[in-house]
């Protein structure tokens, strides 16, 4: 019984060993070939790419203006016209005249002397003056002393000749008439005998010294100034002098 038992064991694993294969070559016949093509493991596909977005979820730039000709080209065209300025309103004679003056009528000087002094005038008034001093026989200094006025404001022009023009106030006229403590005049011929001057002063709008100025005045504001010499003979007597013991 225990020299079976061994064999029982070898002839069943036989037996099982044999059932196995037939099973297996049953299964064989069963089941269709498999074609020899493998297919891509999907583990190595590539991945599909995202879908591109549509042109109409993709924004369309707005186009950019294109450069206008008339932009990038200057304009030569003429600007406007600049409108002319209104030109300045000369000087005038004012309608009141209302001029204070006091003048000498006469000056007595030596008749020997070359130059003589007029007495000191005096002026007011509430506007610009004008004053025209003249002679046909005599020439004036006034302004800067002993020297041709510089004249830089055109307020004194004709100075050391027979026809003197001063501007400004009424103040300023007078100073430059008195510089000297009086207006100096020279004889251009001979002496001072029967030789006149001639003050016009006239209110002006503004200070001027424009000579068809002087003959819009009134003739109440003119003044002439007769210049006299001394009685005084320049000839040598002798006589008889008794000194005193």
């Amino acid at each position: 019984m225990q020299g079976k038992t061994p064999r029982l064991w070898a002839a069943a694993f036989a037996f099982t060993l044999s059932a196995f294969f037939v099973a297996q070559s049953l299964a064989s016949d069963a089941t269709p070939l498999i074609d020899s093509v493998i297919p891509p493991d999907v583990s190595y596909a590539s991945p599909s790419p995202s879908p591109s977005p549509s042109a109409a979820d993709t924004p369309t730039p707005s186009p950019s203006a294109a450069p206008s000709s008339e932009a990038s080209t200057p304009d030569l065209s003429p600007g406007p016209t600049p409108s002319p300025s209104p030109s300045k309103t000369p000087a005038y004679a004012l309608e009141d005249q209302n001029i204070s003056i006091r003048v000498t009528d006469s000056v007595h000087v030596d008749p020997r002397a070359k130059s003589a002094f007029i007495t000191p005038i005096q002026l007011n008034s509430d506007s610009s003056l004008l004053a025209c001093i003249s002679s046909p026989s005599l020439r004036f200094d006034a302004g800067m002393p002993n020297a041709v006025d510089a004249n830089d404001l055109e307020l004194l022009v004709g100075d050391f000749t027979n026809s003197v023009r001063i501007t400004g106030s009424s103040a300023s006229v007078v100073q430059k008439i008195n510089a000297l403590n009086g207006l100096k005049i020279f004889s251009s011929s001979g002496n001072f005998a029967n030789k006149y001057l001639q003050f016009r002063f006239v209110a002006i709008s503004e200070p001027s010294t424009d000579e068809n100025l002087c003959n819009q005045g009134i003739p109440s504001n003119n003044r002439i100034i007769n210049i006299t010499t001394f009685d005084i003979g320049l000839d040598m007597k002798k006589g008889d002098v008794r000194l005193a013991k």
